[in-house]
């Protein structure tokens, strides 16, 4: 009786992931990005820093500060260890300011987009925006998937906790 739960728990979930493969493989470039930028902006503010970075290009880099993708890691990290409650739960919220549309080449491989976006902090009740930033973001198709290469004019008009 439990190797026919367990054999129809594992058929449902094999068709479950059949099922998602192929509806990723049905959208748009285009879809396939935004769906991306809502999963990590979902991570984020879950607090999956390494969920967070995996949609990062090992080449990326930050014009306005130079800084590259481990340099992303550990910034996310820091965020990550002082910005949870006492049970753990992650404090910081990303939220857009306007819809994420990127433009994306052609040949559907590379993509920018223009996003504007603040971050809340819950620590303090009301919650309170601690940045807000306009940003440029260069993405790459690469091994299946939307990667962020570059940002650049990022508007350093941050406010700063009070």
């Amino acid at each position: 009786m439990i190797r026919k739960v367990l054999g129809f728990g594992l058929i449902v979930a094999l068709c479950l992931f059949g099922l998602y493969r192929i509806r990723l493989s049905l959208q748009s470039p285009g879809e396939r990005l935004r769906y991306r930028m809502a999963e990590l902006v979902s991570d984020f503010n879950r607090g999956r820093v390494r969920d967070v970075i995996a949609g990062f290009a090992p080449e990326f880099r930050d014009e306005a500060s130079g800084a590259k993708k481990e340099d992303v890691l550990s910034a996310l990290q820091a965020l990550w260890f002082d910005n949870r409650d006492t049970h753990g739960k992650y404090l910081l919220e990303f939220q857009w300011l306007q819809p994420f549309e990127p433009t994306l080449d052609e040949a559907s491989e590379h993509a920018k987009a223009s996003i504007e976006f603040q971050i809340v902090d819950h620590h303090v009740d009301p919650p309170r925006v601690i940045w807000k930033s306009l940003a440029e973001l260069e993405f790459t198709y690469q091994g299946g998937a939307w990667r962020l290469v570059k940002t650049s004019a990022v508007d350093p008009k941050a406010f700063g906790r009070d």
